[in-house]
């Protein structure tokens, strides 16, 4: 791993991709470049000659003080989300907050972190007591139809795609399934409705 190695190049010949470039202008060469690049993922595969329908969300998340709990697990109730996040504090979301945010932009209405906080206390009785610590606006990557994009891009060998807004949890798993189909080169059956070609036909 070579962190803050930013890719501005990708090596092709023909429709085969070789490698990468980065800023620093170093040369990669392999026989296959897997783009996880989050919220950059579609600018990389730009770089690659490919254009994918892809957006960037914000999401906000809360994070309380700390409360008794034996919570060891993401939970997701209807219209909110949370997790535990060490030392008793617990991370939470409300999808309808961001969807409001994302809709109407710089007219959005005031939303405390408050008010979402209730809501994740209705499914949660232990954030009863709890107050909020801090919260934090990321940006999720987020294919267009709002599924994972998983799998080679078609007509371009040797560049593979992994983009999803679930990565946090999911993460681990595409890495294996990801690893055996290069290695292995068996396609998972458990993709397939997830794969790229779906917006490339």
């Amino acid at each position: 791993m070579l962190p803050g190695q930013r890719v501005t190049g990708v090596l092709r010949e023909g429709t085969r991709v070789r490698g990468v470039t980065t800023a620093s202008g170093t040369r990669f060469e392999a026989d296959a470049v897997v783009d996880c690049a989050g919220p950059a993922t579609d600018d990389v595969a730009r770089l690659a000659g490919i254009e994918i329908p892809f957006d960037r969300v914000p999401g906000r998340l809360i994070y309380t003080t700390p409360v008794a709990s034996t919570l060891r697990r993401p939970i997701h109730a209807p219209g909110v989300h949370f997790r535990p996040d060490g030392a008793g504090r617990i991370v939470l979301a409300e999808g309808a907050h961001d969807h409001v945010w994302r809709e109407e932009a710089s007219d959005c209405p005031a939303w405390p972190a408050e008010q979402s906080l209730r809501a994740v206390s209705a499914h949660f009785p232990a954030l009863a007591g709890a107050r909020v610590e801090a919260t934090r606006v990321g940006v999720r990557p987020m294919p267009r139809d709002e599924r994972p994009m998983v799998g080679v891009i078609p007509g371009l060998d040797g560049f593979y795609v992994v983009t999803s807004h679930s990565a946090v949890t999911l993460g681990p798993l595409w890495g294996r399934i990801v690893a055996a189909e290069l290695l292995d080169g068996v396609a998972d059956p458990r993709l397939a409705p997830y794969r790229p070609a779906r917006f490339l036909r």
